[in-house]
């Protein structure tokens, strides 16, 4: 795969100019908080080695949540679709 060709496509279909790819990560990352997707979820779909895996948490725990993160990520495509179809979001943050 040729990250720099489909990253090329992808800035050209967009009609923005200035991003780098941190921003969308940045995006996601804040935008799946927004909705109540827990921060070690998040670093997950991220695939972070700091925060929670850093230290001996990430030393001792090994799971990879891919259950949770199927569901963050299916979340949070509900999310972006109700925002491109200028629909509800059906998403309800879980937040106390």
């Amino acid at each position: 795969m040729n990250v720099q060709r489909h990253l090329g496509r992808l800035k050209a279909r967009s009609g923005v100019q200035g991003w780098i790819i941190h921003d969308v990560r940045k995006t996601v990352a804040t935008g799946m908080a927004r909705i109540g997707i827990l921060p070690h979820i998040i670093e997950c779909v991220l695939n972070h080695r700091s925060g929670f895996r850093s230290g001996v948490h990430g030393i001792y725990n090994l799971e990879k949540y891919e259950p949770e993160v199927t569901q963050a990520l299916l979340r949070w495509a509900e999310h972006v679709m109700a925002l491109v179809e200028g629909r509800p979001d059906k998403v309800v943050a879980l937040r106390p």
